[in-house]
């Protein structure tokens, strides 16, 4: 046999056994979600009640530090229904469209990918038949207001759908507005929270779209809760009785977590589709080395699966581990974050 012919059959044999082994074209998914980790989120500015209520505002230095810092990304939760009319076409005051593009534009401008949700929209929690075409006509005017931004702009559909918002529902609202989206950003990154509080449990019980390759599936994770709730005013009374809870990182601790991510990856090994963790973190009352050696075991755990994710959240007095006042950070949180 010549030469010529044993490197044509050499070429022929890698070809037929790329082929049967399966291999297959990375979807742009992938790709998009290694620009969102690590990430974190910029709570309790624009999903306040008002939005900017919470004595938190959108500042643009805030976008240059977590940038400074190393972070990739930055997820920007969003109440559109508290600034949007309600009845049709339900439309979005103009200056409050105009606040959530200054913190977006300031994310941009410092090379980080944003993540924009549709968060607390609690009226379709409790009706979400009387709020389903609002909830469809507030994403007609985000998509097309977004639709030439770059590609490091993502959008996530709906933040943690639970409550009368069930599975069975969530799965048509999800895909209905994902064919709204699609009208005007064709190519975008779009992200899809689980069910059921969007826990990694909720994944299974999604409708999987398999046509788009843009898509990202999500959960989060706050266990265990009465560590990462300790102190909690909004938990109730009970989250004192967690206060001194400490975490080890045992074991045994890191064992209970990874039930819980392997449930995502299982999805994503199935659908092979990418994980986007869109939330974690450990409230201020907890003992920083435990919050640290948490934080940590988190980002070992999705580094591993290959998750994406990003902590919950900045700069807020509560799970918050920057001041932009002082322009300080919580460091061995923020370095645990960083995988330092």
């Amino acid at each position: 046999m010549s030469m010529k012919s044993m490197l044509y059959w050499s070429l022929a044999l890698l070809v037929l056994a790329v082929a049967s082994s399966g291999f297959a074209e990375e979807a742009p998914a992938f790709a998009a979600n290694r620009l969102l980790a690590p990430g974190v989120n910029y709570g309790n500015v624009l999903e306040a009640s008002p939005p900017e209520g919470w004595g938190l505002k959108v500042n643009e230095a805030d976008f240059k530090a977590v940038a400074a810092a190393g972070f990739k990304s930055i997820r920007i939760p969003v109440r559109w229904s508290a600034r949007a009319a309600k009845t049709a076409p339900y439309t979005i005051e103009p200056a409050f469209f105009a606040l959530v593009d200054k913190a977006v534009n300031a994310a941009l401008k410092n090379n980080l990918s944003v993540v924009l949700n549709m968060h607390h929209y609690d009226e379709l929690f409790s009706d979400p038949r009387g709020n389903r075409d609002r909830m469809m006509g507030l994403w007609k005017q985000i998509a097309p207001h977004y639709a030439k931004y770059p590609s490091t702009l993502f959008f996530e559909i709906l933040n943690e759908p639970h409550d009368k918002l069930t599975v069975e529902l969530w799965n048509a609202y999800y895909k209905q507005a994902l064919g709204i989206i699609r009208e005007t950003n064709p190519n975008r990154t779009v992200i899809v929270d689980a069910a059921a509080w969007g826990g990694a449990d909720g994944l299974k019980d999604l409708n999987f779209v398999g046509g788009d390759k843009n898509l990202i599936y999500s959960f989060h994770h706050y266990a265990p809760f009465h560590f990462t709730h300790q102190g909690a005013d909004w938990v109730g009374p009970e989250s004192k009785k967690w206060l001194g809870t400490q975490w080890l990182g045992r074991p045994t601790d890191i064992e209970e977590i990874d039930k819980e991510f392997k449930k995502a990856a299982n999805f994503s090994k199935h659908y092979n589709t990418p994980i986007y963790m869109g939330e974690f973190g450990a409230y201020k009352m907890g003992d920083t080395a435990s919050r640290r050696r948490w934080t940590a075991a988190i980002v070992k755990l999705s580094q591993r699966y290959g998750f994406s994710y990003a902590y919950w959240e900045l700069k807020s007095d509560g799970f918050g581990i920057y001041d932009e006042k002082t322009g300080k950070w919580n460091i061995p949180v923020r370095d645990a974050l960083l995988g330092k």
